[in-house]
């Protein structure tokens, strides 16, 4: 379908058993370069001829990873829990390319956000070597290694990468998001909007990449568009809690209008269920002045790192005037962190 007039260009139906799918979607691709009149490089040919995997159950476990990293921002937990799925890939198929560069990134992704494990960083690492050894010339490799630099603050050789593999993917909205990211490591926010915006045209039913155009433009005082963005984020992906958190705090910050957020959530809780967003509602009674109500969302089930919560919960009591309260909050929390190293913390 043309996007820009609705007018269908090319459809067709296909009855195949499951273990010729590889086959039937290199035959859609095909007719599909025909009907839209493209011409293809000889290499991006060979992508669409070459079968990922002979394993159906590995390409199974692989498409369930990809379902959850995908949808990993709503709970960074779902990063390891991804790379679990691409491990039980690679180990039927250890020649899996494309899964061991998914276990590369999905590991690295789990190092960043859940203290900087060392055994995320090594399994990174090597999932990223074996999917080099069998297939370097391979873009999504690039994406992998521009994963690994961008989360080790190598922000050049990081932009370098994903170039590479958009040199072979023009479209690929995913390469352009982690430019985008990488930009705004940077400090760049100008590139990392160029970035978020042509991803979102390239996929235009990502909330996520919408999110943060609309950040992006927060973060340069544009407040108005942030606030487009942001409402057309939530409108694509209602059940993504970070959305409707930065959509909440943009109200608050531009206008200091905590009621208009606490609207927001409420909103937000309408749609999800009332265990929604909880740690959004805490912050936003929070600034409400509401510690009380602060207090009820502060949870263990959060996906907080160690010693968080209760940290968090003593200073809403220091707020609050109960000072027994608040030491023996500041001691529970102490009491989980001294067994860690506080260097590999990263919260």
């Amino acid at each position: 379908t043309d996007v820009s007039d609705g007018r269908q260009v090319w459809a067709g139906e296909y009855e195949q058993d499951l273990k010729e799918i590889f086959q039937v979607q290199s035959e859609i691709a095909r007719k599909v370069v025909t009907a839209l009149n493209v011409s293809l490089l000889e290499s991006a040919r060979a992508m669409i001829d070459k079968k990922p995997t002979d394993n159906m159950e590995a390409y199974d476990f692989f498409l369930r990873g990809n379902q959850l990293y995908d949808r990993a921002t709503a709970g960074y937990p779902r990063y390891p829990l991804a790379a679990d799925l691409y491990k039980k890939a690679v180990d039927l198929d250890p020649n899996f390319t494309l899964a061991q560069v998914r276990l590369s990134i999905a590991s690295t992704e789990s190092y960043w956000h859940r203290g900087k494990k060392e055994e995320d960083l090594a399994a990174s690492k090597e999932a990223m070597n074996k999917a080099m050894a069998l297939d370097p010339d391979l873009p999504d490799v690039h994406e992998a290694l521009g994963s690994y630099y961008y989360h080790n603050g190598e922000y050049e050789r990081a932009v370098w990468e994903y170039n590479q593999t958009l040199r072979a993917k023009p479209r690929d909205s995913h390469a352009l998001r982690e430019i985008g990211y990488v930009y705004r490591g940077m400090g760049n926010n100008r590139k990392a909007l160029e970035s978020f915006e042509q991803a979102a045209i390239l996929d235009p039913r990502s909330g996520v990449t919408y999110m943060h155009v609309g950040t992006t433009y927060e973060l340069i005082r544009d407040y108005d568009n942030a606030e487009k963005y942001l409402k057309h984020a939530v409108d694509l992906s209602p059940d993504e809690s970070m959305i409707w958190g930065f959509l909440a705090n943009l109200y608050i910050r531009r206008d200091g209008d905590v009621d208009a957020a606490l609207e927001v959530l409420r909103q937000a809780r309408q749609a999800n269920g009332t265990d929604f967003a909880a740690y959004e509602w805490w912050n936003t009674n929070l600034l409400a002045g509401d510690y009380s109500e602060a207090l009820q969302y502060v949870s263990e089930k959060s996906a907080w790192g160690p010693g968080a919560v209760n940290f968090t919960r003593a200073f809403i009591y220091g707020l609050m005037g109960d000072a027994e309260a608040e030491r023996r909050h500041y001691e529970l929390a102490l009491a989980e962190l001294q067994d860690l190293d506080l260097d590999e913390l990263n919260y």
